[in-house]
């Protein structure tokens, strides 16, 4: 360095060329000329996870040419710039070294998997309860994915002159969830399963997030013509033992000569390609929708125990987790298919029941009941829902001249009317799923014995206004022309909530579920500004 004329010094020397006994950075404490030789110095790091402790040797002064830039000593200079000894602490073995690795490198899937494990071992309950959905999806590609399908013959659950139902397990890592599959062989005397994809991935999939009286629609699919040997009409094939043999073996790797489940159905998406093709080749496509483990229909359910005590009692919680839904999107949704075969219950594992609260906008309206069964709605391929005239118009614009018809669409139309038992899938009506409450009361009206409540729920279903067995035109509340009848399913919701709230009702739902075990309580904001959770016991 040159003493320059103002006082000031110059660097010439850049960083490398200095000594390294010279460098003496803010984590290693300066050691002094006299004991640099005979000594060490530690400096704990606690940027670290752990703190290590970091022995630095001291090194030997270094002679002034070896500063020199390209010396011959700038060799050795480099050899003593040796990385700090780290002594790990006597607890931190390598063992632990490895855990702890394992724990912050495992993959989202497998944190996913060890969660499902652990919050939802029977996944089936969790979808029963709207728990964890979204997870579970996640977890099995949105049910998309053949490749967790468990291989062995594909359970064929029902099957008809319009279509049939396939019954898919689903298994990854261990954890097993299932799947429905939906196929239509005949669209002319079908509804469309086009349309029923849109209405639960559009709508009713939202609402489940508040109400737990539906089911989750997964994906819609169509069969892969191009690419697989099978013939176009596949869903005949379907039925057959063979077909589904030919699905499952093997599921990996993908061959279309093996008829694998992936080769054959492709995950597609609502746009208005789909919708014109829908049109001309509405045997193609598929559903795939949430599994309820052993259900049975309400109609069925009813026929068997109606001379059982408990059945009336059940039958009013049965009756207001449907239509105390239906009361609250009235003006947003209609089933316009809602009867006994159409409702499933899922019963409550190990004997149990849950408590169901319907918290209303004031504590007067919360409406609480023990059951144990959930109600779930099925078969959405004649809904009205707020974007069902949107489908219609592109309908009809896509698939002229008859808007559709004979692929599925037949239940549109531009206003309701007998001919077609006051159906209109593009337009609302509060009245007409009063079907399911006119069908049940054909039973309960029918037994002669007198369980508890009989002769309430009796009274209650006698009002119901139903003009034909299929449909009835819309009364809206306030055009009936009594007071004392059921005109819709506002009004039904209003009268089952009377009845629940009676003294009579309370007294005997206590003495039937005080011996069942508790399983937990589902709470529901019937306004919809929270979702629904379910608490366990």
């Amino acid at each position: 360095m040159k003493l320059r004329s103002n006082n000031t010094y110059s660097v010439k020397k850049s960083l490398r060329s200095i000594p390294y006994s010279k460098r003496v950075t803010s984590s290693i404490p300066h050691v002094s000329k006299h004991t640099r030789s005979n000594t060490t110095k530690k400096t704990v790091f606690k940027s670290l996870p752990y703190k290590y402790s970091v022995t630095k040797k001291s090194h030997k002064r270094v002679s002034r040419q070896s500063s020199t830039r390209g010396s011959l000593h700038e060799k050795d200079s480099k050899k003593q710039r040796q990385s700090p000894k780290v002594t790990p602490p006597e607890n931190f073995s390598r063992s632990n070294i490895k855990r702890k690795l394992e724990v912050g490198l495992r993959s989202p899937n497998r944190r996913l998997r060890e969660y499902l494990s652990r919050v939802c071992p029977w996944s089936q309950t969790c979808l029963a309860f709207g728990r964890d959905i979204p997870k579970v999806k996640s977890y099995f590609g949105s049910f998309e994915q053949f490749d967790f399908l468990r291989s062995g013959k594909v359970e064929t659950i029902s099957s008809g002159a319009n279509g049939f139902v396939n019954y898919l397990v689903y298994e990854r890592e261990g954890y097993v969830s299932h799947a429905i599959m939906k196929t239509s062989i005949d669209p002319k005397v079908s509804d469309s399963l086009v349309y029923e994809a849109f209405v639960g991935l559009k709508y009713l999939n939202k609402q489940l997030a508040y109400f737990p009286c539906f089911v989750e629609t997964y994906s819609i699919l169509k069969t892969n013509t191009d690419t697989n040997p099978l013939s176009k009409h596949v869903s005949k094939y379907m039925a057959t033992g063979d077909f589904v043999h030919d699905v499952t073996q093997p599921l990996t790797p993908s061959d279309p000569s093996t008829g694998n489940m992936s080769d054959i159905f492709s995950p597609v998406k609502l746009s208005d390609a789909l919708l014109s093709d829908s049109c001309d080749n509405a045997e193609l496509y598929t559903i795939l929708v949430e599994y309820l483990d052993r259900p049975i229909t309400v109609g069925k359910w009813l026929r068997k125990g109606v001379m059982l005590p408990d059945t009336m009692i059940e039958c009013i919680g049965i009756l207001y987790q449907v239509y105390g839904v239906l009361g609250v999107i009235a003006n947003e949704f209609t089933h316009y298919d809602l009867h006994d075969e159409n409702v499933l219950l899922y019963t409550i594992p190990n004997n149990g029941y849950v408590t169901m609260r319907y918290i209303g906008n004031t504590p007067d309206t919360t409406i609480e009941f023990n059951t144990r069964y959930i109600a779930k709605v099925i078969d959405y391929g004649r809904c009205f829902t707020p974007e069902s005239q949107h489908f219609y118009d592109n309908i009809c614009r896509l698939c002229p001249p008859n808007c559709g018809n004979s692929a599925g669409y037949e239940w549109f139309h531009p206003k309701i009317s007998k001919s077609n038992y006051y159906i209109a899938s593009n337009i609302r009506n509060v009245s007409h799923d009063l079907r399911l409450a006119k069908t049940l009361s054909d039973y309960v009206i029918a037994n002669r014995s007198s369980p508890p409540l009989t002769s309430d729920l009796q009274h209650l279903l006698r009002t119901v206004i139903y003009d034909t067995r299929y449909g009835t035109p819309e009364i809206s509340p306030g055009q009936g022309v009594s007071t004392r009848s059921i005109h819709n399913v506002i009004e039904m919701k209003r009268a089952l909530e009377n009845l629940i709230n009676s003294t009579k009702y309370k007294e005997n739902v206590d003495s039937i579920f005080s011996p069942k075990n508790k399983t937990g309580t589902m709470t529901i904001h019937m306004d919809r500004s929270r979702d629904m959770v379910f608490t366990a016991e």
